[in-house]
């Protein structure tokens, strides 16, 4: 079977408005679009089913909202990851300046000069 051809967004909602206006008929969208039927009923389908979302209460924003929640909670849990990284490095640089032999430890002055 042949692919359907593809259908500019604005004539979908063309012809599904004509269709949901009674002006046509499930058959004559599909052969106007050159296409199945069932196309045209998903067509339909999706164009209501958004419509139906877009009035429910805060259903515009919903899927940014919850992706900007998860970013912030990802945000706080990597805030408090390097906090305790640092507490833990400080602790660390504490405990290897108290050695014996290494009172001079300063911070870098062990890196190499290349760096």
């Amino acid at each position: 079977m042949p692919p359907q051809p593809v259908t500019p967004p604005h004539e979908k909602v063309r012809l599904v408005l004509e269709l949901l206006r009674k002006r046509i008929t499930l058959s004559q969208a599909a052969q106007q679009a050159g296409v199945s039927p069932q196309a045209v009923a998903n067509w339909r389908r999706q164009f209501v089913s958004a419509g139906h979302e877009s009035l429910q209460p805060h259903a515009r924003h919903t899927k940014g909202a919850d992706r900007e929640r998860q970013l912030l909670n990802e945000i706080a849990l990597l805030k408090a990851a390097l906090g305790e990284a640092h507490l833990a490095l400080r602790q660390h640089r504490g405990e290897f300046a108290r050695r014996p032999g290494l009172g001079s430890y300063r911070p870098g002055a062990l890196r190499s000069p290349l760096l």
